[in-house]
């Protein structure tokens, strides 16, 4: 193959193969320095567009990591006490400091109606901020209160207002305390923080 310059003639020997992924190369090279060109135009933040690309790929990643451990098989739920109304399942309780059980699930706080606490009600406890309380939307009756915690708002259950289904024997359990359930709520972890947040 010969190609021409300037100078005068330049003759290459090579396949036809080779000739061809050169060509292929010089026009990818091509497309990038114009493309790097085109973007340094653009009055673009790139450590910001990175960041943006990254939090939507940790939340992509969070949202099959969530998906996973919603497919896992529950051991018991939790259901009002009152009318047997379910509330959650297993599968979403977390405790912070062994202290408040929570369920991590953005669903279950459009199932609730939330009511102002007076003011010398609200409390801030190990880092949990206690405003609401929160009232079960098909039943009226008390589940237990909203909290922030981490920034964002959780359905902290109330004991007093929750009885325990044990799956696996079909039956409800007589524990009336969270920390006596025969079943182990995990703590709540960064990951739990964020997979909640991603939730829309």
């Amino acid at each position: 193959r010969v190609r021409r310059s300037k100078q005068g003639k330049e003759v290459h020997v090579g396949t036809f193969g080779e000739f061809e992924t050169e060509e292929k190369n010089i026009k990818r090279q091509y497309r990038m320095m114009k493309a790097i060109k085109e973007v340094c135009q653009l009055d673009i933040d790139i450590s910001n567009a990175e960041q943006e690309i990254y939090e939507t790929e940790e939340r992509d990643r969070n949202s099959k990591i969530l998906k996973k451990k919603q497919r896992r098989h529950a051991l018991f739920r939790v259901h009002c006490k009152y009318c047997g109304v379910v509330i959650s399942h297993g599968n979403f309780m977390r405790h912070i400091n062994e202290k408040f059980f929570v369920v991590c699930d953005k669903e279950v706080l459009r199932r609730v109606e939330q009511r102002e606490l007076p003011k010398k009600k609200m409390r801030i406890i190990d880092g949990c901020h206690k405003r609401f309380k929160a009232f079960g939307v098909e039943c009226g009756h008390d589940w237990g209160s909203i909290f922030i915690y981490k920034e964002c708002e959780f359905l902290v259950l109330s004991q007093e207002g929750t009885k325990v289904f044990d799956i696996g024997n079909d039956k409800f359990t007589d524990g009336q305390k969270w920390n006596d359930l025969q079943f182990k709520i995990d703590a709540m972890t960064h990951e739990d923080i964020e997979l909640y947040k991603s939730q829309l």
